[in-house]
């Protein structure tokens, strides 16, 4: 292999949490619980529909500019002074720097955001570019940004891997000619065989990754 291409939130991090973490943290400062069923509810909405229901049904008085900033903040927060890499991916970074394989981040998170996390975490410098969907007009509906990723790995789809946990981003990185590498995390957890199917290595266990790092 050439190349490897990471997914970061809920593939690289061990981040996801957060987005739900943030909506309750935020809440409690204006003296509001957030229960199972409107945290569940959050889950499943964009950050902007997010903020608009906070608004016009939770009646929170703050704009919704301020909104966005303040739950950002709590978010940016977390990147910066708590998130870790999610187990035996550090392990995996080094062997690919030891065999000199490039790596690149694809990521529809924010580049700063990501920028302060793996800086902290001392693996920042480990990787040749990080690429948003912003940056690259597109999102991961679609193989567009793994083979814009791609470019910056020098490397070629069918001899690199790209890690992800989402199973819209491995099966788009499938459909362009990668070699997927599914990686477990518990909040994609309700399609984890769905992305066994595709996936050309899935990573749960200790052993899998145990058994990745000998065949790579």
């Amino acid at each position: 292999m050439k190349g490897a291409i990471f997914d970061v939130d809920g593939t690289l991090l061990d981040s996801m949490a957060i987005w739900t973490k943030a909506d309750t943290i935020y809440l409690a400062r204006h003296n509001i619980i957030a229960t199972e069923e409107l945290s569940r509810l959050f889950f499943n909405m964009t950050l902007e529909k997010n903020i608009a229901y906070m608004h016009d049904e939770l009646h929170i008085p703050d704009s919704p500019a301020l909104i966005k900033h303040d739950l950002l903040k709590i978010v940016e927060d977390f990147y910066e002074h708590e998130v870790e890499l999610k187990d035996h991916m550090y392990d995996i970074i080094q062997k690919f720097k030891a065999k000199h394989i490039p790596m690149v981040i694809a990521t529809s998170n924010t580049k700063s955001i990501i920028e302060k996390a793996l800086s902290r975490l001392n693996v920042m410098d480990d990787f040749t570019y990080i690429l948003t969907c912003d940056e690259a007009g597109v999102d991961k509906t679609t193989p567009a940004i793994y083979l814009k990723a791609a470019y910056y790995t020098n490397s070629s789809p069918s001899d690199t891997f790209v890690f992800e946990d989402a199973l819209h981003g491995a099966s788009s990185a499938k459909e362009g000619g990668f070699k997927v590498v599914g990686v477990f995390d518990d909040y994609s957890k309700d399609y984890k065989h769905n992305l066994m199917a595709i996936a050309d290595y899935y990573l749960e266990s200790d052993e899998d990754y145990q058994h990745f790092l000998e065949d790579i």
